[in-house]
């Protein structure tokens, strides 16, 4: 949706940005801050478990961990895939990026 305003404002037939944007096909970035949200809001409002300081500070530490594991590995640890997908397959609504399944078409059978 940035890319598209500024592409509108420079008057550019190209966009600016390139390939899809966030909001239409969410990566790691959304998911992390969908899944952080939710977390917090679980923990501090929707049982109570934890005060909202104490809420914020398991996101936060979950973050650091995520970002010190990732570091220390080498490899990108996407801790939001599973979940995400797991989403996704409860729902129905096909992962961003991968395209619908299509259902086989049968041809019906004719009555006489």
């Amino acid at each position: 949706m940035m890319c598209d305003d500024v592409s509108s404002r420079l008057k550019r037939s190209t966009p600016t940005c390139a390939g899809a944007s966030e909001v239409t096909e969410p990566g790691f970035p959304l998911r992390t801050g969908f899944f952080g949200s939710l977390l917090y809001w679980l923990t501090v409002y929707s049982f109570g478990v934890l005060k909202p300081l104490e809420g914020a500070a398991l996101v936060t530490t979950i973050f650091i961990l995520h970002g010190v594991a990732a570091d220390l590995t080498g490899q990108p640890i996407d801790f939001t895939y599973p979940l995400a997908l797991m989403l996704h397959r409860v729902t129905g609504v096909p992962m961003p990026g991968q395209p619908p399944k299509r259902r086989a078409v049968t041809p019906s059978k004719k009555t006489k």
